[in-house]
């Protein structure tokens, strides 16, 4: 009882077993919380949070260890949010952004930490959008820009801040353009441009504005052509003989490699599964169940 002398608790029971209970947390005599018992133990909570008479909060245990928590977070009697737990921690959030009852976004979790987060973003029915995150940054984001359930863009970040980028341009599942910043400004560019995977074109950028071009024309490894600009047009140009590039450039990366190199970095993301099956939406254009 509260100091009311208003009872706050009560229980029920069928053959000396708790079989449920219902609580008043806040309005003494209203109960806005129902505990529901199996074989002794709690197997279903419900909740009020906000007052309006109507549960917007279901948790569902298992032995007594909480397997699954399902909110209404706008009161609409909507469930928008799935949240899964294994020995009392959550490891996966499923979240429907739109009010559509289908899910547009999976956050996954190791310890406290975020790890992973998938996302519809066009609602095109599939996720377009991964991000992978180490000590709660962001390090990578994979995304289908064009929503042809193709993935065709890959950006690395250090310490929150996007330093490469690379696309697939040509839709034929090997990246060709690559973009390079420093403290939120493009510094450099540079292209493949016969599909041998090599740099064969290579932008530069002053204070966020391209100044000169080079290019490897014969495809031969080195700069045979140089053009220069100035307010986003070409006022200087010559042709070069044996010119070395203005840097070393890696060679591009197939879609496929780079989602097998996710596929080892993340090996551990979702406790208690296999690395084969923790990567659902890297298959591409995977559909939203």
């Amino acid at each position: 009882m509260d100091l009311s002398g208003k009872p706050t608790l009560w229980m029920y029971y069928e053959n000396g077993q708790p079989v449920r209970s219902e609580e008043s947390t806040k309005a003494a005599g209203v109960a806005n919380r129902r505990v529901y018992y199996k074989d002794g133990k709690i197997s279903r909570v419900e909740e009020d949070t906000n007052g309006d008479g109507k549960s917007d909060t279901f948790s569902y245990f298992e032995n007594g260890q909480l397997l699954r928590k399902e909110l209404d977070r706008k009161h609409v009697g909507k469930i928008d949010l799935w949240g899964y737990y294994q020995d009392g921690r959550l490891i996966k959030q499923d979240e429907d952004l739109h009010g559509d009852g289908k899910v547009s976004r999976i956050v996954y979790f190791q310890g406290d930490e975020v790890v992973r987060r998938e996302e519809d973003t066009s609602r095109r029915g599939r996720m377009d959008l991964i991000e992978f995150f180490s000590q709660g940054r962001l390090t990578k984001r994979l995304r289908d820009t064009k929503g042809t359930g193709k993935w065709d863009t890959v950006s690395y970040f250090q310490d929150n801040q996007l330093v490469r980028e690379e696309r697939d341009t040509k839709g034929d599942g090997v990246f060709d353009f690559r973009t390079l910043y420093d403290k939120g400004k493009i510094i450099a560019q540079e292209a493949d441009t016969n599909g041998d995977r090599r740099v064969d074109v290579w932008v530069n950028f002053q204070n966020g504005e391209r100044i000169e071009q080079l290019e490897d024309q014969k495809y031969e490894g080195r700069v045979t052509a140089r053009y220069v600009f100035k307010d986003g047009q070409v006022v200087n140009q010559e042709q070069l003989e044996n010119v070395e590039p203005p840097r070393a450039s890696s060679t591009f990366a197939s879609v496929e490699e780079e989602l097998r190199s996710i596929a080892r970095d993340g090996a551990s993301v979702v406790v208690g599964k296999p690395a084969a099956t923790t990567f659902s939406g890297l298959e591409s254009g995977a559909e939203i169940k």
